[in-house]
């Protein structure tokens, strides 16, 4: 639980630095974008990101994945609900959802992977880390964002087997893990506000 009380810290360090900087945000064509990671569309985990701009540089990203699978045949379960906050910084800012960026992730849920043989559940885990992403504009409304993820994984879950349509509890274990813990390859559609413009010959 230290890991999470350490994020809201950091998460609130970067706050106050926005509150200190000139944010000229109305005078940005977009300040939201809508996304979906193809990576985790491929393996059948149906997720949504939502990201907002809070100054040029800096942004607040949320993203949630949930995949709730279950091919009964005595068991086959593919079970994933997970959400993530991470606060961003851009390297450059020459366009809104553009460019390299460096960000501040934390990680909270829950799991339960089995194919018929052995099952892993987790009621909770935990994660935290740093993000390295470069966002490449399409047009006026889509952007590419390619990403990832370094840092600590935590959780307990338990063992089980399948056995007549029940789950039958084998061990709980722990697993503490420092490496890879999130990818990307979305999709990023960005809202725009129409702007009007008043020429000399309509004063």
């Amino acid at each position: 639980m230290k890991l999470k009380y350490l994020f809201l810290l950091l998460f609130g360090v970067g706050v106050c630095t926005l509150h200190g900087q000139n944010v000229t945000v109305s005078e940005m064509p977009s300040r939201w974008a809508l996304k979906t990671n193809l990576l985790y569309l491929c393996v059948l985990m149906p997720n949504l990101e939502l990201e907002y701009l809070f100054s040029k540089r800096w942004s607040l990203n949320m993203e949630g994945q949930y995949a709730w699978w279950s091919i009964s045949e005595k068991n086959k379960y593919y079970q994933i609900a997970a959400v993530s906050p991470e606060i961003r910084y851009r390297l450059s800012c020459k366009e809104p959802f553009s460019g390299h960026y460096l960000g501040l992730y934390y990680g909270s849920g829950l799991f339960d992977l089995e194919n018929g043989g052995k099952g892993f559940r987790g009621e909770c885990y935990l994660s935290t880390g740093l993000s390295y992403g470069y966002m490449k504009s399409l047009g006026p409304h889509l952007s590419l964002e390619l990403g990832l993820g370094v840092g600590y994984l935590s959780t307990q879950y338990k063992k089980y087997l399948p056995i007549d349509g029940r789950c039958v509890y084998q061990s709980t274990e722990h697993l503490n893990y420092i490496g890879p813990t999130k990818a990307k390859i979305s999709l990023v559609w960005k809202w725009r506000k129409s702007v009007n413009k008043q020429t000399k010959g309509d004063r």
